[in-house]
Parts: C-alpha cells; structure tokens; sequence
C-alpha cells in the first residue's frame, strides 16, 4: 500500500508540472469546465420554477441535487474520467504492452496515470452556490449528515469509475470503440435527476440509468435526513458487486489481449 501511495503521489507531481506548463489550457479548460457547472444548476433552476416537488423531492431538494453535480462528477473527471476513456487509444496504439510489463498493477495504472486538477473549480462553484443558496432557502444539514454523505459519495464514485472500467474494457476486444466514452459521459449527467424518477419507468434504459442516478442520489439524500437505511446498503452493496465485477472482468479481458509486438 505504502508503494503505491507513494508512486501516486508522482504522479500528482508530474500532472501539477504539466499544469503549470499549458497555461492556455487552463484557462480555457477553467471557462469550460465552470461554465458547464453553472448552466446545470441553472437548468435545473428553470426546470422546477413552476413546480413544488417531483417524485418527493421539493424545488429546494432538486435544485440542491443539480448543485452537488458539478463537485461530484468534477471529482470523478479529475481522477479517473480521462484515464478510462484514454483506455481503447492505449490498447489500439499498442501502449498497454508496456504498462503490462511494469512492476505495478496494470488497472491501477492506467486508471490514474493523468489528472485533470481543473475540476476542482466545479467543486469549489458548488459549494459557493450552496452556501449562497443556505442563506435564501432553510437547508437543515448537520456535521453527522455532512460526513457521512461525503463517505457515501466514495462509494457512488467508486460505483460510478467500476461501470466506467466495465465498460471501457471491451475495448481490449474492439479498441476501435472509443466513441464508448462519449456514451458513458452521457449517462453520468442523468445523475442530476433523482433515482426515484427512474424506479417508476419501465424498459432497459431506465434500468441501466439507476446505477449511474443512485451514485449521487443516495449521498444526496443522506446529507438532506431523507434517506433510509436500505439506500445506503444499496449504494454500498451495489458500489461493491461493480467494483469487484470490474476487477475480475479486467483480470479475464487480460487473456484474450494480442499484444502490438504479437
């Protein structure tokens, strides 16, 4: 543990030089990044001006949902979302060879090899607008509540990073498939919507919807005191079966890989 906690702090090294070395990406990658924050809130400002609740949640709720989103998927983004989707073009260019004859876990690599520190300016727009928002809506959010969203938001990023693996690993048999991450992007920004919407829809796209709403969901309900003690054994339950479906799914797609010099 010891070995790999020191290798990724390197890497934090190596990604806060890069940063610093492509100045006119940060600030255009900060505009975009900030300005996709804020046009989900306000989206979902519009969306529930004429409402008072929807599928239990009230305006306030819903509003509160859309607002965490950006601090939840930045964090995603930053960690792992660019690594994974980076994943067909390393298998197709052949580049995997060399991460497999590494002294180190091949998922764990090329799973935080890059860092997008710019998302962390759509975790700092969302607690801004929350604190702003505390102040015109009564929002009754305790320490205890507090903190154990923010462990449930592991585990929804954790649910979130194994679907994401799950899928992207199908690229060790078609590494062509990089057009997946554009799918995967798309389905990441239903979180914004409560799971409770989807549980009351029929059909296999809403189905493969629950995972990804329930991610940030649970937490967010735990953080308003509206949740129950079956939401998080679903959450942690469900973050743990993807997780280990992923890791052994990865371990199995390793045999079939024709490697660039085979």
């Amino acid at each position: 543990m010891k070995r790999y906690i020191k290798i990724y702090l390197q890497i934090i090294k190596i990604n806060i030089v890069k940063l610093f070395i492509y100045r006119a990406n940060f600030f255009t990658s900060l505009l975009s990044s900030v300005g996709w924050g804020v046009v989900g809130i306000f989206t979902m400002y519009l969306l529930t001006l004429r409402i008072g609740s929807a599928y239990g949640w009230s305006r306030e709720d819903l509003i509160i949902l859309a607002a965490i989103y950006p601090a939840f998927s930045g964090i995603f983004y930053m960690l792992f979302a660019r690594n994974i989707g980076n994943l067909p073009e390393i298998i197709h260019s052949g580049e995997l060879d060399s991460v497999l004859v590494k002294p180190i876990d091949s998922q764990f690599f090329v799973s935080t090899l890059s860092i997008d520190f710019i998302q962390i300016f759509r975790v700092i727009l969302s607690a801004s607008f929350i604190i702003i928002y505390g102040h015109f809506v009564p929002i009754h959010i305790t320490i205890f509540s507090l903190t154990l969203s923010i462990l449930l938001c592991i585990a929804g990023i954790s649910l979130l990073y194994s679907i994401w693996f799950l899928v992207m690993t199908i690229a060790l048999w078609f590494s062509t498939l990089s057009n997946l991450k554009d799918l995967l992007y798309t389905l990441v920004a239903t979180m914004r919507f409560p799971a409770d919407m989807f549980y009351k829809k029929q059909g296999t796209l809403f189905l493969i919807l629950i995972p990804f709403s329930l991610a940030l969901t649970v937490p967010v309900k735990v953080m308003l005191e509206r949740s129950t003690l079956l939401d998080l054994v679903i959450l942690l339950l469900i973050s743990s079966i993807f997780f280990i479906t992923s890791r052994f799914f990865w371990k199995f797609a390793l045999r079939f890989y024709t490697s660039a010099s085979g």
